[in-house]
């Protein structure tokens, strides 16, 4: 099993197999689009298998994982959007600036009379152009121009409203009125003000008052072209990825699932954690978000996946295995915790509420690190067992977790920040509820101690 970071790797290469140049020059076709998402859906699922050709089991939906982070998903970028971003980002380019040698060569072929803004289909055309007027009408609806010397097209160019239709709301004047061809020919003559009388004569309602209540910048730069769904109003491919992904979301057959707002605010102050590794916080989007593999999940899409715990005869979910099997109840019941975690999970329906109980309940060990550290292994160890035949004792659980993260434990340490290290929680005596009065009744007792309910003997339980 490849760790997170080499799948990531990996998935980095799949991307950089499919040159940008391509990417961003020739808008790929859905059923090609969707080949090359199959191949990283299957590694991301099962990682490299060099005899096994069968399909992944995949328990969330892809679009589910590419969605964003704050709204619950994995923010793996979705490969259709990357492609129409840099499409639209390179239309951009061709709009911002007219005086490019690309922009001349594409206007002498395919709009010679008109501008970018006024294009239209008329083959032969070529791979690039036809991708630029797929993804150029995302450009119109949103770009606008920001009006300060008015030397644009007053008819072929985004600066008002209704732009588009401009020459619907026309009133023609007598054979020989001279129209005005820039938008400044609006103007006052002497002052960057709009003249009314002029823009009442040329043009109906409701486009007369859209244009008088158009704002003039009165500044000496350029007319300047604005994306305003970017802080600094210049369509770059990141901004693009945003608005391609958003549009690929609206349709109900590509929208991914709503994720529960309780649930995307835990995640979202999971991810914004710097003292949580990267395969833990991955472990607890999986577990959180119901797709993890336990014997009951998978156990549904095949036959040959047992949905039995491998340590006892109960049916293996979530809460079985990280709270209620005895190997799990031993574990907690262990040093740092010294927890019934029978009890810990009493009375709730889902994981969420059951970890956010916890992490309010006041336990000296209790922080969002700590516990997902011990849930991964907790299934680390299941893993072992079941796969590799490896037996791990469940006081050996708490060193694991210890393990996993001692670089980053020790950098908080140093720079003074949240959580406590394993001694610490030990010897610092303050820090220890009074016994028998909370869910953490079973805490630090010096001197010799007996569990009784909850006590683990290897030798006794068949499988372990």
């Amino acid at each position: 099993m490849l760790s997170h970071a080499a799948r990531l790797e990996l998935i980095r290469s799949v991307f950089s197999a499919i040159p940008v140049y391509y990417m961003s020059n020739i808008l790929f076709s859905k059923k090609f689009i969707a080949k090359l998402t199959a191949v990283i859906r299957n590694f991301w699922w099962t990682g490299i298998r060099e005899t096994d050709s069968r399909k992944s089991l995949c328990l969330r939906a892809w679009k589910d994982i590419s969605n964003s982070k704050t709204e619950g998903g994995l923010g793996i970028r979705n490969l259709r959007a990357i492609n129409e971003s840099l499409i639209l980002a390179a239309a951009w380019r061709l709009a911002i600036n007219p005086t490019s040698h690309l922009y001349s060569v594409l206007r002498a072929k395919y709009f010679p009379n008109t501008t970018i803004w006024k294009a239209t289909p008329a083959p032969p055309k070529s791979a690039f152009w036809a991708a630029i007027l797929k993804m150029f009408p995302k450009i119109k609806y949103h770009a606008f121009y920001q009006l300060t010397q008015g030397n644009i097209s007053l008819w072929s160019m985004p600066w008002c409203t209704n732009w588009n239709t401009i020459h619907d709301y026309l009133i023609p004047q007598h054979s020989a009125f001279a129209y005005p061809s820039l938008v400044k020919d609006l103007w006052m003559t002497d002052a960057r003000s709009w003249n009314h009388q002029l823009i009442r004569q040329l043009f109906r309602e409701p486009l007369a008052s859209q244009i008088i209540n158009t704002n003039i910048i009165q500044d000496d730069n350029e007319d300047l072209l604005c994306w305003p769904l970017a802080p600094n109003g210049s369509c770059s491919p990141k901004h693009a990825y945003k608005i391609c992904l958003q549009d690929i979301h609206a349709h109900p057959r590509t929208a991914p699932t709503q994720v529960a707002t309780d649930l995307k605010n835990f995640l979202k102050v999971m991810w914004k954690n710097n003292s949580m590794l990267p395969k833990i916080k991955t472990f607890a989007w999986h577990l959180l978000s119901k797709a993890l593999p336990t014997g009951m999940r998978a156990g549904k899409f095949s036959s040959h996946i047992s949905q039995i715990c491998s340590r006892c005869a109960h049916h293996e979910d979530d809460f079985h295995l990280f709270f209620l099997c005895h190997f799990a109840r031993a574990a907690w019941f262990a040093h740092p915790w010294f927890i019934r975690s029978d009890t810990l999970v009493h009375n709730h329906d889902s994981l969420l509420s059951a970890i956010t109980s916890f992490l309010n309940s006041g336990h000296p060990f209790a922080s969002m690190q700590n516990i997902f550290n011990f849930l991964w292994c907790i299934w680390k160890a299941r893993n072992e067992l079941l796969f590799e035949h490896r037996k791990v004792h469940p006081n050996k659980i708490h060193i694991m977790a210890a393990n996993t993260d001692c670089a980053l434990q020790a950098e908080a340490l140093v720079s003074g920040q949240v959580y406590s290290s394993f001694s610490d929680s030990l010897n610092n005596e303050q820090h220890i509820p009074l016994q028998g009065t909370t869910i953490k009744s079973d805490l630090i007792i010096k001197g010799t101690k007996i569990y009784s309910d909850a006590a683990f003997r290897s030798s006794k339980i068949p499988g372990i």
